[in-house]
C-alpha cells in the first residue's frame, strides 16, 4: 500500500522488525542490518555528504563507513566523487524512485506525536487532524484499529518545559511504556505484567485490562483493573520489569471495576 507524494513513494508496512535489527544497546550503535538502509535513506536525502557525515552521524568507524558505502553501491545506488570537491559525494537519480517504508512501531511513534502536539500556537499543528486521518487511512486495518484504540486509552501530558529549545527536551519515557502500549494495542487491552514494588527485590505477577494510561508530575502510570486482584490498581510504569501477552480464552467476566471500588497504587 502507498500513495505517491511529489515523485516520491510512501509505503506503508507492517514486520515485525527481526532480531537481528534495532540498536546494539552495548554502544548505542545502530545494528547493520537496520543502519544500511538507514544509510541509504540519508544520502539519498542530501545534495552531497562525506565519509565523515556517515561516521559521526552513525557513530562508527571510517573502514565500516566505506565498507557501508560499498553496501550502498551494492544495492543499486549510484554513488559519484562530487566535481570540485575532496571526499565529497553525491547520489545520481536520487529522487527518481525512493521508496519510504514505515514499520508499525515507527508509524506508532508518527501517531503518538501527533496526540502530543496539541499547542495550536505552533506553526503547521492545524493540519494535524488531516494528517492523523491521511495516516489512519494508509495503514493495514488492524494497526487502524490499533492506533484508534491507543488513542482510547493513552493520555499525554501537555505540560510547557520553560526554558528548553526546541530540540532540548529529551525523551524520558520509561523502557516498559512502548511495549506497554504495543501489547494493549493488539491484545484488546490485557497484558500481562512482571511488576516489582518500591524498596522489594521480587517481581509480582499480573494479568491487567488497560482503562488508562497517563503522565503525572513527570512520571508515566497504568490505570487498570486488576484481573489477578480483581480490584482497581494504577502500576507506575518504570517498575514493570517486562511484558507479555494475556491469554484471552476464557475472557474473564468481570471487565470494568465497579465505580465504588477504590484505586489502588503501588
Amino acid at each position: 500500500m502507498g500513495q505517491m507524494i511529489d515523485g516520491f513513494k510512501m509505503q506503508f508496512t507492517m514486520p515485525l522488525l527481526d532480531e537481528d535489527s534495532g540498536y546494539d544497546f552495548d554502544d548505542g550503535r545502530l545494528k547493520k542490518s537496520v543502519r544500511i538502509p538507514t544509510e541509504i535513506r540519508y544520502v539519498t536525502n542530501r545534495d552531497s555528504f562525506t565519509i565523515g557525515d556517515l561516521m559521526t552521524v552513525f557513530n562508527i568507524s571510517r573502514q565500516t563507513a566505506v565498507r557501508d558505502l560499498h553496501d550502498i553501491e551494492s544495492q543499486g545506488i549510484t554513488v559519484m566523487p562530487q566535481a570540485g570537491y575532496r571526499d565529497r559525494y553525491t547520489v545520481k537519480n536520487r529522487k527518481n524512485s525512493l521508496t519510504v517504508q514505515l514499520h508499525q512501531d515507527e508509524i506508532a511513534a508518527i501517531f503518538v506525536s501527533f496526540l502530543a502536539s496539541s499547542n495550536d500556537n505552533l506553526p503547521y499543528l492545524k493540519s494535524r487532524q488531516s494528517l492523523v486521518e491521511k495516516l489512519l487511512s494508509n495503514v493495514p486495518e488492524k494497526q487502524r484499529h490499533a492506533l484508534l484504540s491507543l488513542q482510547q486509552v493513552l493520555t499525554i501530558s501537555n505540560e510547557s518545559h520553560a526554558d528548553t529549545g526546541w530540540f532540548a527536551v529529551s525523551d524520558k519515557a520509561p523502557v516498559m511504556l512502548a511495549p506497554l502500549i504495543d501489547e494493549i494495542s493488539y491484545g484488546m487491552g490485557f497484558a500481562t505484567i512482571m511488576y516489582r514494588k518500591k524498596f522489594a527485590t521480587n517481581d509480582e505477577q499480573h494479568h491487567i485490562y488497560v482503562r488508562r494510561i497517563f503522565q503525572q508530575s513527570s512520571l508515566w502510570y497504568v490505570d487498570t483493573w486488576d484481573l489477578t486482584r480483581q480490584a482497581k490498581r494504577t502500576f507506575r510504569v518504570d517498575r514493570i520489569q517486562s511484558v507479555a501477552a494475556y491469554d484471552l480464552s476464557p475472557v474473564p467476566e468481570l471487565m470494568t471495576p465497579p465505580s465504588a471500588l477504590e484505586t489502588t497504587f503501588d
